[in-house]
């Protein structure tokens, strides 16, 4: 059926350069529903898939599979965190990411018990500490900083097992990456830890992209800022009382969005 239809680019937006054909979500849904119980490698053929849709059938189906398998039935529920993560230069789009990084990547690092995401960390080869200079893009009519920032990253061995470390070795190590969207998979995938109340890789994360050039990065940590208000506002405003007057602004507005409008300008005008 996907493939009776014509493709389209969508030229200076964000899916520039990818191919869609028009099919909306709720008919890929549908589509999920209809074949339940589709193995990881069929699915995984479609998230190699040169269409849009195609990979987002694929990403669901393996998000399906994964909600169906992680309690019942952990090997199966691997299989799709080691596809997932073997297949992330497919995963490119941000609404690839964001409905799907949350509900693989972050459950199964709160209850995979680390299996698998250790393997991946020593898959990566030795992390050392490192110094990465990023510039700081700036919106129009904004004053662009002097200098970019130097962050200092250091990764930690995975450590033994029955250790959490590993959760934020992982996560840092994808904030690192060259690929947009393995940062943004590194902070959205937050959002099931943030819905159990685990604050602290968010805003471990959320740090180290600080700096980040990119837009959707910056839009993806103030989302998952805000969805720690939401949850603990205290918490939410510690970090932004360090930090709000060098995040980017669009960053800030996103954390800052369901904030009572006095407070709002208050932190938009560096008054806090």
């Amino acid at each position: 059926m996907l493939s009776t239809l014509k493709p389209t680019r969508r030229p200076g937006e964000y899916g520039e350069g990818d191919t869609f054909i028009g099919v909306r979500i709720p008919k890929i849904r549908q589509i999920v529903k209809d074949h339940r119980g589709t193995d990881v490698d069929t699915a995984v053929l479609l998230v190699r898939g040169e269409v849009h849709e195609e990979r987002t059938l694929g990403l669901l189906l393996l998000v399906d599979l994964f909600e169906r398998s992680v309690k019942r039935d952990k090997e199966t529920a691997l299989s799709v965190f080691n596809a997932y993560m073997a297949h992330t230069q497919h995963i490119n789009n941000w609404d690839l990411v964001d409905t799907t990084a949350p509900k693989i990547v972050g459950r199964w690092l709160l209850e995979g018990g680390g299996v698998g995401v250790r393997e991946w960390i020593d898959s990566q080869g030795p992390q050392v500490k490192t110094e990465v200079k990023v510039e700081v893009k700036t919106e129009p009519g904004r004053r662009r900083p002097k200098r970019s920032r130097a962050v200092s990253l250091e990764i930690e061995d995975a450590g033994t097992p029955g250790d959490a470390d590993y959760i934020e070795t992982f996560m840092v190590i994808l904030a690192r990456s060259p690929d947009l969207w393995e940062r943004r998979i590194a902070m959205v995938c937050n959002l099931h830890l943030i819905r159990q109340r685990v604050f602290s890789y968010t805003l471990t994360i959320a740090r180290m992209l600080l700096t980040d050039g990119h837009d959707l990065i910056h839009k993806a940590v103030g989302w998952m800022l805000r969805e720690v208000g939401n949850r603990d506002l205290e918490t939410e405003e510690e970090f932004l009382r360090e930090h709000y007057r060098t995040m980017p602004r669009t960053m800030l507005r996103y954390a800052i969005e369901k904030f009572e409008e006095g407070k709002r300008q208050d932190y938009l005008k560096g008054r806090i």
